[in-house]
């Protein structure tokens, strides 16, 4: 899998899996600098842009509904636990 035209990141990340949880996705962030998860209602795409700063967006039909452009894990961590549902997981 592979991510692309991420703002803030001028190169392609490739994303081995999708991650199950908020545990499992901020895990993947750390290891991959990227981490992807889809429901039935949309996905949520995280990420860390050219300048060390964690992102995340939650979209739905293509279309980025709400995101996190923060300054750091734990409030991207606590932006996931408030999101991560509304994915249909």
């Amino acid at each position: 899998m592979r991510l692309e035209g991420l703002p803030d990141k001028k190169k392609p990340v490739d994303c081995s899996r999708c991650f199950n949880s908020v545990t499992d996705g901020m895990k993947l962030l750390s290891i991959r600098g990227a981490a992807v998860s889809a429901g039935d209602y949309g996905a949520i795409n995280l990420w860390i842009d050219d300048n060390g700063k964690p992102r995340g967006e939650l979209m739905r039909h293509c279309t980025t509904i709400n995101e996190y452009a923060g300054t750091t894990k734990s409030g991207l961590r606590e932006w996931l636990k408030g999101n991560f549902h509304e994915m249909g997981r």
